[in-house]
């Protein structure tokens, strides 16, 4: 595109203007660059040494969680929950999860780590089964 020489007292137009910023001051989109692509070489060494960091981590946590499960594991009754308690605890695992757990339940799961478990274990159910709920 040519520009006319400006005129002392003449204004350029909007897209006047924006054509002479674009042929000085090429945006992004107008230049091509593929710097941020790694070669596949460089890209696999890396995918392999995030995949052993990620197991390790895994082992760790596995062995803490192994050590504090002593500690965290506790009934409902020794963390003063009574019975409304219990009938308030299940009403909100249905309302947030859809997983029906009884009163009666609790008191057979013994420990927090176990009701857990139960809730995981329905909700993996209900994934398998394409269920909405699992009861």
């Amino acid at each position: 595109m040519t520009v006319l020489p400006r005129r002392p007292g003449r204004r350029l137009s909007r897209h006047q203007s924006w054509e002479i910023q674009r042929e000085v001051r090429p945006t992004e989109a107008d230049e091509p660059h593929d710097s941020w692509k790694l070669p596949e070489k460089k890209l696999k060494p890396l995918q392999a040494k995030l995949v052993d960091l990620g197991q390790k981590l895994s082992e760790k946590r596995k062995a803490v969680a192994k050590k504090l499960s002593p500690l965290i594991e506790k009934s409902l009754a020794e963390l003063g929950m009574d019975s409304l308690g219990e009938m308030e605890f299940c009403i909100a695992v249905e309302l947030k999860t859809g997983i029906t757990l009884l009163p009666a339940e609790l008191a057979e799961l013994k420990s927090t780590d176990a009701i857990e478990q139960r809730i995981r274990e329905r909700l993996d159910e209900a994934a398998r089964t394409g269920a909405g709920t699992a009861r």
